[in-house]
Formats: structure tokens, C-alpha cells, sequence
């Protein structure tokens, strides 16, 4: 969203997005001195060619390097980014919460008032279609279960169930289950209760 932003160089006031640090003056400064530190670079070999393989540095999986500034695999880069957005807008809010909380009162008395409901991702405001309903869209509950996953992945947590992973057997077409062995017992005990209540 373009709002007044303070410059971090010279401190004048422009209008910019998020991460818009410097006016467009100094971000011309900025842009030749960066391309000035890239040509050092270059000539002392010290670059990373695109196409070449790198390490995430969010879950340690290697990645074909995209662009320049590529940091994280395509599955952790737009939760970073996410994050990042989330932490800028926190600065953001400190700073100015006296000129925000007014309109954000009102929302929420509107909220109280309505039905309308608040995405437990993004946290825009909906209409919620049924009472179990907790994103605003599919895009966010597929976000929001690709980064559950992802946590837990790299804490070793089983997605069912949420308990430390416990190695499972192999199915029958001898395929690793989705669940942990707590989980897959749990599955063939229900299912033998319900099989010897037909």
C-alpha cells in the first residue's frame, strides 16, 4: 500500500510501498553505488550465476538460483516475504497506532455487529459460508497448509496428529504413510471397531 514514508538517508518525506526505504534521489545513489560493489564482485569471482545451485537458508534444501538476490527455495521464498510484510507492518503500526487504532476500532465494532469474520491467515475481513469456515480464500487455507507443513517438517512433527514423528510401517503398496505409527494404529483399530459394528 503507497503511504508517506520518511527516507532513511536524507529523512525527506515520499510516497512508497512497504520496503521503501530511500527517496528516489538516494535510491539513485544507491543503485550506482550496488552496481559500482557488483563489478568488484565480478572481478573477484565472488558471484553466484544464475542457474547455478545454492542452499535455502530457511530449510536447507538446495535450490536453482532464479535471480541475484534469490535467498530461499520457491516453497519457503512467499512465506518469508509474508513474514517480512508482517514485521514492516508491526514497525509500521508502533509507530503510528494513535492515527491507526481509531479506524480500527470501528472496523471491529462492525465486526462485532455483523457476521463478517477475520481470515486466521491474512486477517482481511470475510463472509464466512459456513461456521468452520477460518480463510477468506483458497489461497490462503492452501498457504496456511503448505507453511503448517513445512514447520512441520522441519520440526519433525506428524501432520495428523501434531506429536513428535514416529517412523510408520510401509502401506501395502509399500508407500511411507502421511501420519506417524501412532496415527496409522489409531487408523486400524477405528477401523476395525467400525468394521465389526456393520
Amino acid at each position: 500500500m503507497l503511504q508517506e514514508r520518511q527516507c532513511k538517508n536524507c529523512g525527506t518525506l515520499f510516497m512508497g510501498g512497504p520496503r521503501a526505504y530511500y527517496c528516489p534521489v538516494c535510491r539513485q545513489d544507491r543503485k550506482k553505488q550496488q552496481k559500482a560493489e557488483y563489478v568488484q564482485r565480478v572481478l573477484s569471482g565472488v558471484v553466484r550465476r544464475i542457474g547455478s545451485i545454492d542452499i535455502c537458508k530457511r530449510c536447507g534444501e538446495t535450490y536453482t538460483v532464479q535471480g541475484g538476490l534469490q535467498m530461499f527455495c520457491t516453497v519457503c521464498g512467499p512465506i518469508h516475504h509474508q513474514e517480512l510484510d508482517r514485521d514492516t507492518s508491526l514497525e509500521y503500526y508502533h509507530v503510528n497506532k494513535e492515527a491507526i487504532n481509531p479506524l480500527r476500532n470501528k472496523v471491529r465494532k462492525l465486526q462485532r455487529n455483523s457476521n463478517l469474520r477475520e481470515c486466521s491467515y491474512c486477517a482481511k475481513l470475510f463472509m464466512p459460508q459456513s461456521r468452520q469456515q477460518k480463510y477468506c480464500h483458497d489461497n490462503c487455507r492452501s498457504l496456511a497448509y503448505r507453511k503448517r507443513r513445512i514447520e512441520q517438517a522441519t520440526q519433525k512433527l506428524c501432520p495428523q496428529c501434531g506429536k513428535p514423528w514416529t517412523e510408520p510401517l510401509p502401506n501395502a503398496r509399500g508407500k511411507r504413510p502421511a501420519h506417524c505409527k501412532v496415527c496409522q494404529d489409531y487408523y486400524k483399530q477405528r477401523y476395525k471397531k467400525q468394521k465389526q459394528t456393520r
